[in-house]
C-alpha cells in the first residue's frame, strides 16, 4: 500500500468515475480531505465533488465555464466548497520574472 506521504499529493491521470474510483482505492475508500479543482469544467468539478471524503473541502480557483452544482448530490455528500477568482494576469508578470 502507498504510504502517507504518496497519498498526501497524490496525482491521478485518471478522469470522471475512472478517476474517483483510482483516488477512493488510494485512500482505502474514504477519498480526500481536500481536494483543488482548478480546470473549471463539469467534470472535473464533479471529479472534484465525488473524491472527496464527507466533511471534507474542495477549492476551485477562476472562472467556472458552465458549471451546474447538483444541489441534492452535493447535500448529501457532505462536502465543503469553498472557491473564487485567481487574478493570474495581476501577479502574471512578477512570475514570469521570478522564473528567468
Amino acid at each position: 500500500a502507498p504510504s502517507i506521504e504518496d497519498r498526501t499529493a497524490a496525482r491521478i491521470e485518471a478522469r470522471g468515475d475512472e478517476g474517483v474510483a483510482a483516488l477512493k482505492e488510494l485512500t482505502g475508500g474514504l477519498g480526500t480531505h481536500s481536494t483543488i479543482e482548478a480546470v473549471g469544467t463539469q467534470e472535473s468539478m464533479m471529479q472534484a465533488i465525488r473524491s472527496t471524503r464527507p466533511g471534507g473541502h474542495v477549492g476551485y480557483v477562476g472562472v467556472s465555464h458552465d458549471v451546474a452544482l447538483p444541489g441534492e448530490e452535493l447535500f448529501f455528500s457532505g462536502v465543503h466548497l469553498h472557491g473564487g477568482p485567481a487574478p493570474v494576469r495581476r501577479f502574471l508578470p512578477e512570475l514570469i520574472q521570478l522564473i528567468w
